[in-house]
Formats: C-alpha cells, sequence, structure tokens
C-alpha cells in the first residue's frame, strides 16, 4: 500500500482546496495562541515553511515582496492569506470554526467568534434596510418649511 500524500488527499475529497490551502490550515491547527494581527501570521506561516524547508512551495511569496518595500495593505500575499481562510472556512470538508486570527479551541470561543459575525452581518443588514427606504422614497414630494428641497433625490440624476 502507497502513502497517501496531503495532495492525494485533496484530490480524494473532492474540494476546491489547494495543496497550500492544506498547508496553510495545517499551520493553523498547530497554533495555540491567537496572533496580534494578520501580517504576524503571515510572517510565521513564511518562517514556518523556511524551517520545514517547504517554502518554495507552499508560499505566500510575503518576504519577496516586504524586501521590496511595500506596504502590508498593497500585498498580494496578504489578499491572497485572506482568500486562503475564507476558502478553507466555506470547505465542508474543514470541520473547525476559523477566526480572524486562529482556529477556535473552544466551544465558548467559537460562540464568540461567531456571535461578533453575526453583529458586524446585522450592522450591515440594517444599512442595507435603510438606504432600501432611502431609495424606495426617491422622488416623492415632501412639506418643505425652508431652504429643502421639494422633493426628495436618492440618487444623483444627470440633467
Amino acid at each position: 500500500m502507497t502513502q497517501l500524500t496531503i495532495d492525494d488527499y485533496a484530490v480524494m475529497t473532492k474540494n476546491n482546496l489547494t495543496p497550500r490551502d492544506w498547508k496553510f490550515y495545517t499551520f493553523l491547527k498547530q497554533q495555540t495562541k491567537k496572533f496580534k494581527n494578520q501580517e504576524t501570521m503571515l510572517l510565521i506561516y513564511e518562517t514556518w515553511l523556511l524551517e520545514n524547508c517547504e517554502h518554495s512551495k507552499y508560499s505566500f511569496n510575503y518576504f519577496q515582496e516586504k524586501q521590496s518595500g511595500k506596504h502590508y495593505g498593497d500585498m498580494t500575499s496578504g489578499r491572497a492569506m485572506r482568500k486562503t481562510i475564507e476558502a478553507l472556512r466555506w470547505d465542508d470538508t474543514i470541520q473547525k470554526i476559523i477566526g480572524t486570527n486562529k482556529i477556535a479551541s473552544s466551544v465558548e470561543e467559537a460562540k464568540q467568534i461567531l456571535a461578533k459575525r453575526k453583529a458586524r452581518w446585522l450592522k450591515e443588514a440594517k444599512l442595507y434596510w435603510k438606504e432600501l427606504q432611502k431609495l424606495e422614497k426617491d422622488f416623492q414630494t415632501r412639506l418643505v418649511f425652508g431652504q429643502e428641497r421639494d422633493y426628495i433625490e436618492a440618487v444623483i440624476r444627470n440633467e
């Protein structure tokens, strides 16, 4: 019987995760502390790859971008890592709750992560409904007391 590699497992499960996604997931499972921020997480991941001699195959190329003087907000490595985290969160074979900077280590921590996501989603939904109400009032007349317009404009029209 042959030994399966992580690449073979990814093909067997018929998911959309790449070998780099699986390697990043392996890295996340080994972490016990929450990272200060995502740039720190990326730095530690790239260092971990160098220590394991797997940098060229699974790297986000953070060190090359850092060496060229790019700010973290402009780095494609940071965007790629965030896409990887999102892919791991969406994949059904990954059964862990992944927060912004680590995998949840307890039920309470997972509930806190999900409660924060719910609050952010509800805030966005509230804004959606407020803007939808504004749009529904577009071009309706209103009572004018002074310098206000006599109708509501929800969008800028080209005249």
